[in-house]
C-alpha cells in the first residue's frame, strides 16, 4: 500500500532511512517513524539517528533529534508508542531508556528503570509494556554509546525480559527468563513477543511467546 524510503540506501534525508525500526500514527494522522538501527553495516551512515514525520501518504513534513544522549537525541530508537494523552513513548535503545515526547515532539522526560528497550507497547488504561531484549548481551555498538566501542555487554546490571508499569513512569512487574524483541499487547492483559533465541523447537532460534493476565 506504501513503500518509504530506498531499497539499498542507508542515509538519513527526506527521502531515505539509516535503517527504519518502528513507526505510529500521531493524534493528527501524520505517521511517526523511528530512524537509526544499531547494530548497523560499516557502509551505512553512522549518524543521524532521528524520528521522522511524513504524511499519510508518505511525503516528508520533518525530522526531529539527532545522535547523541541528550534530551531529545537518540541512539539506535528502536520502538515507538502514543498514550491516550498524545505523549510519544521512544524506545531509545543504545541509550538504555525510554524517552517521553509530547504531541509537538518537545522532550518531557526519560526514564531508564524499564531496561534497555526494543518494544513498547501502551494500552488504553495506561498500562507501559517494555521489552528488553538486550540488557547484558554483548552487543556492537557506536563510539558514543555509554558502554562504550565494539562488542560490548551493554545496559550492566538489568536483565533481559519483560517489564509493565503505568505511563506515570510506575514500575510493577517484571517477567524474566525471556529475550523478546518485537513486541505488542492487546486491552485484555494478554502479552505477544517475538524471541530473537531461547527458541530450542525453531530452527531460526526465535519464536513467537504470549503471557497472559493471571
Amino acid at each position: 500500500m506504501l513503500s518509504l524510503g530506498e531499497a539499498g540506501v542507508s542515509r538519513a534525508s527526506e527521502t531515505t532511512f539509516i535503517g527504519p525500526t518502528a513507526c505510529a500514527v500521531m493524534p493528527d494522522g501524520n505517521i511517526l517513524i523511528a530512524d537509526g538501527h544499531w547494530p548497523r553495516p560499516s557502509n551505512a551512515q553512522q549518524d543521524g539517528d532521528r524520528l521522522v514525520v511524513v504524511t499519510p501518504d508518505g511525503e516528508f513534513v520533518r525530522s526531529v533529534g539527532s545522535m547523541g544522549a541528550g534530551p531529545g537525541e537518540f541512539m539506535g530508537p528502536h520502538t515507538l508508542a502514543i498514550d491516550a494523552e498524545g505523549r510519544v513513548f521512544v524506545g531509545d535503545r543504545s541509550n538504555n531508556r525510554v524517552q517521553i515526547l509530547d504531541q509537538d515532539l518537545n522532550f518531557l522526560d526519560d526514564w531508564r528503570h524499564f531496561g534497555r528497550p526494543s518494544g513498547i507497547t501502551v494500552l488504553e488504561d495506561g498500562t507501559l509494556v517494555v521489552a528488553d531484549s538486550e540488557s547484558g548481551v554483548p552487543i556492537p555498538g557506536p563510539a558514543i554509546s555509554p558502554e562504550g566501542v565494539g562488542r560490548m555487554a551493554r545496559n550492566p546490571g538489568f536483565q533481559v525480559g519483560i517489564r509493565i508499569g503505568r505511563v506515570n513512569g510506575s514500575l510493577q512487574f517484571f517477567v524474566p527468563g525471556t529475550r523478546p524483541e518485537g513486541m505488542a499487547a492487546d486491552n485484555l492483559g494478554n502479552i505477544f513477543a517475538g524471541l530473537t533465541s531461547g527458541c530450542d523447537l525453531s530452527p531460526s532460534g526465535g519464536c513467537l511467546q504470549k503471557w497472559v493476565l493471571q
